[in-house]
């Protein structure tokens, strides 16, 4: 059965604890008691998150999913160690640097593990292969985006990181970035429309005065056409 633990560490933990708590997705704790026929039709719908799975990898999540020693039994005070490291921080004390973040997140500062830097495929507010990051906050809290970082269990990030884990203390240093993007953004969009604007103003000053400048004759000439 460590094989099926495993297909789930790799395909599942990233969002999901089982008796952890909620990550990005609910706890799998409590799905001992679905039937197996809908079991499974909820697992094959998470092909879209997880990545296509064939029927004996269905069987054999569906199968450690109902374990009964699998995950810890609620109230037992025993968690899954992704979901304890966030679960008992508040999410507005979500340790971590956001320069550091920053630094990791555009390829300034190289994983310790050799993983591509997050660049490589997310930008914040512009066209790239995976989404926009910029308002991740908004959608995942704090413990649920660490997991997401450190686990990288999305179908895209998968195989890039598999061999190249992300630390702890990247994970929480990206969240931490991640979530000052979304903290920051109407700063950093008014910031943004201050700069074109005086752009703008600098350009009509330069053609003003470039007109000006130039000699009566030519002037006249241009009015003319």
């Amino acid at each position: 059965m460590a094989s099926d633990s495993a297909l789930f560490q790799d395909r599942c933990a990233g969002c999901h604890s089982m008796g952890g708590g909620v990550l990005v997705g609910p706890d799998l704790l409590s799905v001992k008691g679905w039937d197996d026929t809908k079991l499974r039709t909820e697992i094959k719908r998470m092909e879209g998150m997880a990545g296509p799975l064939t029927d004996q990898e269905v069987d054999e999540i569906l199968a450690y999913l109902k374990i009964p020693e699998a995950g810890a039994p609620a109230g037992s005070g025993e968690k899954e160690p992704e979901a304890a490291v966030s679960e008992e921080i508040p999410e507005g004390e979500l340790p971590g640097s956001a320069d550091n973040g920053r630094l990791i997140f555009t390829g300034l500062r190289p994983l310790a593990n050799g993983g591509m830097s997050c660049i490589a495929c997310h930008q914040a507010g512009s066209q790239s292969l995976g989404p926009d990051l910029s308002k991740i906050g908004q959608k995942y809290k704090g413990k649920a985006l660490v997991s997401a970082c450190q686990q990288a269990s999305f179908k895209v990030m998968r195989p890039a990181y598999k061999d190249h884990k992300i630390t702890e203390s990247e994970a929480y240093d990206i969240a931490k970035y991640l979530l000052s993007l979304d903290q920051n953004n109407n700063e950093s969009q008014v910031n943004l429309l201050a700069c074109g604007g005086a752009i703008s103003a600098g350009i009509l000053v330069l053609i003003f005065l470039g007109y000006s400048r130039r000699p009566r004759g030519a002037r006249q000439k241009l009015k003319r056409r």
